[in-house]
């Protein structure tokens, strides 16, 4: 009977159920009492458990072999205005919710052994998880629109309350560009609300091509501001520079994933011939966030700006792979996409630590403060080598296939799209260079021990990376399976060509 409720409210309670403890945090650490700092640790640890029975159940009953929506939750709300209470999730939902409670479970071993944890900030992080797993349930635009403003809210109050010395001006840049972003969205809602448009994803309404363009300009630059492709970039790295570590993992491993998102669940169902027509312009712009993004990365000494940078680059992949339109391409973009959030999760965690003992991210000062002990060189060093895609890494299956793919469509265009091995590699030799071979001849401190909780942090990274690399198959057919279904099903056109 119980297994019964929580299966048909999954959805329900893996949205909300992290907003509700978040509030709670938030209010009780008001209260500067110990006794409620003490029921603060309980909360958060109760948290933990239960958020992890939850995705459990997601696991245990999600059919990796079907290849429609599932545990779908529908509730007419407000008729008049369209609002639909409609959830449910496929394959790449059920991806970044897997992100989502990997970055809480993260956060989590950091702050367990920590006395004067901040209630106040670890309430914000779970309102935010809530907010965003309502983002990848939605099936319904406008609610998807609700969970997409509103989690703007608590990333704002991370980066201007607990971010660096430059807080305030990087949350209002990442606040008002994706206001920005939002408001385009909201103005295609309202086009669609005029066409007729029933706001529930993945039905069969279809648009004219005329009205597809409209459409598809529109929600193409809402999505690349989202994701900070070129010229839409600057707000990503002032927010990383300055947001604190967690708000970090966030922006690189869900946020700046949603453009991408946006564009295969939206872009691909309402405007597919808009999508085909415009598939050279996007590619440009993948182009330009490969190539351009490359050179301004080899020209940073800002350690933090420069994996900042290279997120970037890797973006503009994954957008490539979209713009393909091929079955394997699109494989190859999810595939990027979760190779990148876990890499770069392992590089913020041990750009944060380098922080913590030398003050800086200056590459010019930071060999000169200190010297890093073995085994935090080891991470450092394959961690680097795994965002620069070497072989038996994650990394390595998405941007070779991509390439692969681009030889097909056009050979300078591979050849283009391979430049990003050799910015990746600039990079990589300029920060092992400089963090870990250059040697300083005066006296220097050398790292504290660092606790072994973060080092098995960043062991499990290394492991995900290393496994996923070595035995990519049996990933790459669940996608493969899932993947052809649902677009087989959904998209109805003459014009793209799947090979399916």
């Amino acid at each position: 009977m119980y297994i019964y409720f929580f299966k048909n409210n999954i959805l329900s309670l893996i949205i909300f159920f992290p907003i509700l403890i978040g509030i709670i945090l938030i209010i009780n650490n008001n209260v500067k009492k110990s006794l409620i700092l003490k029921i603060n640790k309980f909360i958060y640890f109760f948290f933990i458990l239960f958020y992890f029975f939850l995705f459990i159940i997601i696991l245990k009953y999600y059919n990796f072999l079907f290849n429609n929506f599932q545990f779908v939750k529908y509730k007419k709300i407000f008729l008049y205005l369209k609002i639909n209470y409609s959830l449910g999730i496929n394959i790449i939902s059920f991806i970044f919710i897997f992100l989502i409670f990997f970055l809480n479970f993260i956060i989590f071993i950091r702050y367990i052994n920590k006395e004067n944890n901040n209630f106040n900030f670890i309430g914000f992080i779970l309102i935010l998880s809530g907010l965003n797993t309502g983002i990848f349930c939605s099936k319904n635009l406008i609610l998807f629109y609700i969970f997409l403003e509103t989690s703007l809210i608590p990333m704002f109050i991370i980066i201007g309350k607990w971010g660096g010395n430059k807080k305030i001006i990087s949350s209002l840049y990442f606040f008002l560009y994706n206001f920005i972003s939002s408001l385009i969205i909201f103005i295609v809602i309202i086009l669609l609300n005029n066409l007729n448009y029933n706001f529930e994803l993945f039905n069969n309404f279809s648009l004219s091509f005329k009205k597809q363009k409209i459409i598809f300009i529109l929600l193409i630059i809402s999505f690349f501001i989202k994701s900070s492709i070129w010229p839409f970039h600057i707000w990503l790295t002032k927010s990383h520079v300055q947001a604190p570590l967690e708000g970090s993992l966030f922006l690189s491993s869900i946020m700046l994933k949603l453009g991408i998102y946006g564009i295969i669940n939206f872009l691909f169902y309402l405007c597919p011939d808009a999508l085909f027509y415009f598939k050279n312009l996007i590619i440009f712009f993948s182009l330009i966030c490969i190539i351009h993004i490359g050179i301004i990365i080899s020209n940073q000494n800002n350690i933090k700006k420069i994996i900042a940078y290279s997120s970037i680059n890797h973006i503009g992949l994954s957008l490539l792979g979209i713009s393909l339109l091929t079955k394997i391409s699109i494989i190859s973009c999810i595939i990027q996409i979760i190779s990148h959030s876990f890499i770069t999760c392992g590089l913020f965690i041990i750009i944060n630590y380098i922080y913590i003992e030398t003050k800086t991210y200056n590459l010019n000062k930071i060999f000169k403060i200190i010297k890093l002990n073995k085994l935090f060189s080891f991470f450092l060093f394959f961690f680097l080598l795994f965002n620069c895609g070497i072989p038996f890494s994650f990394g390595f299956i998405s941007e070779f296939l991509i390439i692969f793919e681009c030889i097909k469509y056009n050979i300078y265009l591979s050849f283009l799209s391979s430049t990003i091995i050799i910015w990746s590699t600039i990079y990589f030799l300029l920060l092992v260079n400089n963090l870990i071979f250059k040697k300083n001849k005066k006296k220097i401190k050398r790292m504290k021990n660092i606790k072994i909780l973060n080092y098995f942090i960043l062991l499990i990274l290394f492991l995900i990376v290393l496994i996923l690399g070595i035995y990519p198959n049996l990933f790459i057919k669940l996608l493969n399976l899932n993947i052809k279904n649902i677009f087989k099903k959904e998209i109805k056109t003459k014009i793209i060509k799947w090979n399916l």
